[in-house]
This record gives structure tokens, C-alpha cells and sequence, in this order.
């Protein structure tokens, strides 16, 4: 990029997980002095580890300012190969009619891991005045609980244990809990100055995180036949698999650690 061209920023917050024999939206957003940046068109690209093309060159949809595509199940068919190593490419037309490409790494699973916390699981159960508290700053606790799963996600990703060949997914429902309320915490904390409970609280919760991601441990589908390869329950935190430190030259096998 030209010193000179406008810089956009684009979110990949962590890798795209495609579930395989299934049609899904997968989406990019631009952004220029926090605001949405709306591209004029573009194409869509995944491509196998091997460098060949599942799919080719194809024109995204721009809806609501946003880049998307979708995937369908018929280029995500039961013999296309599980695991990591896959790349989305995102050729973009930006309002200052240049072409950003944009490369997301990706990987094709069997199943893909999805939250297990709720907003109900924090307000009714345990803390029922906090979108009182939050105010005018909304009435859900979502956008901090979707930053605290990125949060997790990429630190799965870190250490080389990817999270969609985890079976026993409840395992996430803790680490979850208390990342989304230690952000909920520490926001307030900011914006009621002289408010001790919620600095305790904040605190509370970073501690409670720290304890439950070092001791937890899950069961894992390595081979992605869609079950447990035994019931062993491995530590995630530590997890590392054995190509990590070759991650930038060759896909790493993810049924090792």
C-alpha cells in the first residue's frame, strides 16, 4: 500500500471456521475514523491449503456497508479436507476506488463451537440490575459478551489449539462468564468514578478468569469424526500442537498437540 492512500481497517478478529456440508455467511467490515466504510464491490476467494481454489473469484453482496459472501454446502462437500491452512481472500473496491485484498486464515470443521453463556445466565442469575447500571450505554450485555468469545478464541488460537475440536463446549461456559463480566465491570468502573464495587468486581472476575483458563481441561475430537476420540480430558491452556513453530510455512496437523 502507497504511504499516501488512505490506511482502512479491516476486522479479523480470529480465523474463519467453515463447517463443512453446510451453506454459511461469512462477512468483512471496513472502517476509517470509526466509522463503517461501505466498499463499492468486490470478490470472494477461499483456497485450500495446496494453493488450489474452492472457490474462485466470486462478487461479493454489499449489505448494510458490509462485504458479504455465501458459502454454500455444494463447495463445502464431504470430501473436501478438514483442518486449518485454508485462506479467504477479500478483493475490495474502497471509496477511494482502489483495490484492497484482504487475506483471512481459515479452516474447515465438522462442527463449529458457539458461545454457551447467555444474557440471562449473568442478569437473571446473578447480577439482575447490571443493564440498569449499563444505562444508556444499552440495554444488553451482548456487545461485551461478543468481544470477551473473540478474546477467547484468540487466545485458543495462540496456542495452537483450535476450539471447534473441542467436544465438551460447556467447558467455555466459566472462562466465558468472567471475561464478559470483568469487561463489564471494568467499563463501569471508568464511567462512575469513586465507584469501588465496581473496580472490586472487575477485579473479582480478571482473578476468577485467570484461575478457571489455567486449570481448564477439555475433551477433544482430533480426527473430527464428530466424537470424542476418548473420554482423557486435555489441558487447554498448555495445548500446543506440534507444528506450531512452523506455522508460517506449513498447515499444522490438528489432531496433534
Amino acid at each position: 500500500m502507497g504511504n499516501a492512500e488512505i490506511r482502512y481497517t479491516f476486522r479479523v478478529a480470529f480465523p474463519s471456521i467453515l463447517e463443512r456440508e453446510r451453506t454459511q455467511l461469512v462477512s468483512l467490515e471496513a472502517e476509517r475514523d470509526g466509522a463503517l466504510v461501505a466498499p463499492s464491490s468486490g470478490t470472494y476467494e477461499l483456497i485450500r491449503p495446496d494453493g488450489t481454489t474452492v472457490v474462485g473469484p466470486s462478487a461479493v453482496v454489499i449489505t448494510g456497508g458490509i462485504a458479504t459472501f455465501s458459502v454454500t454446502a455444494a463447495v463445502l462437500p464431504s470430501t473436501l479436507g478438514y483442518g486449518e491452512g485454508y485462506q479467504e481472500r477479500w478483493a475490495l473496491v474502497m471509496p477511494d476506488t482502489t483495490t484492497r485484498t484482504v487475506r483471512r486464515e481459515a479452516a474447515v470443521a465438522r462442527f463449529v463451537v458457539y458461545p454457551p453463556l447467555r444474557q440471562s445466565d449473568i442478569v437473571t442469575n446473578e447480577y439482575p440490575d447490571l443493564v440498569e447500571q449499563l444505562g444508556v450505554y444499552g440495554a444488553s450485555v451482548q456487545p461485551w459478551l461478543d468481544g470477551a468469545w473473540g478474546f477467547i478464541m484468540r487466545k485458543m488460537f495462540k496456542a495452537g489449539a483450535w476450539p471447534e475440536l473441542i467436544v465438551s463446549q460447556s467447558d467455555f461456559y466459566e472462562p466465558l462468564r468472567h471475561e464478559t463480566l470483568y469487561r463489564i465491570f471494568k467499563f463501569l468502573s471508568r464511567r462512575t468514578a469513586g465507584e469501588s464495587r465496581w473496580h472490586e468486581l472487575m477485579e473479582l472476575h480478571k482473578s476468577e478468569f485467570k484461575t478457571e483458563w489455567s486449570t481448564m481441561t477439555s475433551i477433544w475430537d482430533r480426527d473430527q469424526s464428530g466424537f470424542a476420540d476418548d473420554l482423557g480430558r486435555k489441558a487447554v491452556a498448555t495445548a500446543v500442537h506440534l507444528n506450531v513453530a512452523y506455522r508460517r510455512t506449513m498447515p499444522r496437523d490438528p489432531r496433534f498437540f
